[in-house]
């Protein structure tokens, strides 16, 4: 998104201030998976004078999409959430992807930090024979190994 987004509409009396949360839909560019936006809270008096209300004027947040991540496993759903915090899972309820944990209908198949993946399943293993010296290289295809 450009240019501010108003969210909070903040009141005021002599002796507080209070919030009330106005919802706004964020979308992330196509093929972007998360980005860096920039949040300010400022008080405005009546639409004239703006007053920032966050000691250093701006906040950084991380907005995210984990379906956007491209990944096509359990296991590789949970690695993205590695040194990011995001909180990505793995949804196997209809179609299995890579989710927000509100995004998934069903709570038992969502696995996340908490809950395991399921066991890994091998596909195929090419090639299927070779030299008694070994060297062959080998591939393995599966899904969450």
């Amino acid at each position: 998104p450009s240019g501010p987004i108003s969210l909070l509409t903040i009141y005021t009396s002599n002796t507080s201030i209070s919030c009330l949360y106005t919802a706004a839909q964020i979308s992330l560019p196509v093929g972007t998976s998360a980005m860096v936006a920039n949040i300010s809270l400022i008080w405005t008096n009546s639409g004239t004078v703006m007053y920032p209300i966050d000691p250093l004027g701006v906040i950084q947040v991380t907005l995210y999409n984990c379906s956007a991540f491209s990944v096509t496993s359990c296991t590789s759903c949970l690695a993205v959430n590695i040194g990011t915090g995001y909180g990505c899972g793995w949804c196997t309820g209809g179609t299995s992807k890579c989710v927000e944990p509100e995004t998934c209908t069903s709570p038992l198949t969502f696995a996340n930090q908490s809950n395991q993946c399921p066991s890994p399943v091998l596909i195929s293993v090419s090639p299927s024979s070779g030299p008694f010296g070994g060297g062959t290289r080998l591939t393995i295809t599966g899904t969450d190994l």
